[in-house]
């Protein structure tokens, strides 16, 4: 073969050429792949550089436990999750690259290409990793500050509905019918005033669990529990006020009528059908005996001035 090139200089000066043009090609390629692979290299060292600060920045805020913090933290991990695939097609292609280069490269090239993407790739899987974990942990506080946010809500809108129904003083009826409503009213705000106890534990264990709490907590919590004592203590007191005057309206009937009927015949009520069968003794003493039966009546006029009893 070199004996023919040699018999023929034109032809060894053309092979040369050839030759020279097919090195001169492959190393062009072999550095536009590096520079390639240089440009998405640093590209990918830079987003992850950016994300990782946001990741740090989020984890450090995260730590004050308070709402607006956790929330803004939480946006932010959640932008970073959205952008996994394109960060993930990045970096893949940024491997390809690489591997490129490995045929062109020498040994202590190749290796440092290696590293450089197990690097890139470990970074970015930590990353995700580590971003995973505290938005799971910021979704589980924003949890506890949710529940407690609704639970005093709720409250606070029972105390407002019960309080329109409960009013600073009891209300006076004028019939019974009204009267018994009132107490069946009483009876379903006491039933429902206990039965939101629970919903103050509730709140009160909500509190204790927060991520974050202060004075401003502190101090809606101890007002919402007063609110309640001082529902509770009133349905009772307005109940058992009302159940007494149930309690009293027959008895005022009787000696109303019992009044009303020794007004016509004292006489009548002792069995005897004309005052002329009572003795005389009798006829002073029975008077003044049952004289002092009606002396409570001024109970009945009480009730009758404030407007509470209408026989």
């Amino acid at each position: 073969m070199i004996g023919r090139l040699v018999n023929n200089p034109f032809q060894f000066v053309s092979s040369c050429k050839m030759c020279r043009e097919d090195i001169v090609k492959k190393c062009e390629q072999a550095v536009a792949d590096h520079e390639a692979y240089l440009v998405r290299y640093r590209q990918c060292s830079a987003w992850l550089a950016e994300a990782q600060a946001k990741f740090d920045k989020c984890r450090g805020e995260s730590g004050s436990g308070a709402r607006p913090d956790l929330l803004h933290c939480s946006t932010v991990l959640q932008e970073l999750l959205m952008e996994q695939p394109s960060a993930s097609s990045l970096l893949n292609t940024t491997v390809e690259l690489g591997e490129k280069l490995y045929p062109s490269t020498a040994v202590e090239g190749r290796e440092t290409v290696r590293q450089q993407l197990q690097e890139l790739q470990h970074t970015l899987e930590s990353l995700y990793d580590a971003t995973s974990s505290l938005e799971r942990e910021l979704q589980a506080k924003l949890s506890r500050w949710s529940g407690f946010e609704e639970c005093s809500k709720n409250l606070r809108r029972w105390l407002s509905e019960v309080e329109a129904q409960l009013p600073a003083e009891l209300e006076l009826k004028a019939t019974l019918d009204e009267k018994r409503a009132q107490l069946q009213t009483y009876r379903a705000l006491l039933h429902d005033a206990v039965a939101h106890q629970q919903d103050i534990v509730s709140l009160r264990d909500k509190t204790e669990s927060l991520p974050e709490r202060n004075d401003k907590i502190d101090q809606q919590l101890q007002l919402l529990t007063e609110q309640h004592a001082s529902i509770l203590k009133r349905a009772q007191m307005y109940l058992e006020r009302r159940v007494r005057i149930k309690t009293l309206v027959p008895i005022l009937n009787w000696r109303c009528e019992r009044k009303r009927k020794w007004k016509q015949d004292p006489y009548t009520l002792t069995g005897f059908a004309h005052k002329s069968r009572v003795s005389s003794s009798a006829r002073w003493v029975f008077p003044r005996w049952y004289g002092l039966l009606f002396r409570n009546l001024s109970t009945t006029l009480a009730y009758q001035k404030l407007g509470d009893y209408n026989p």
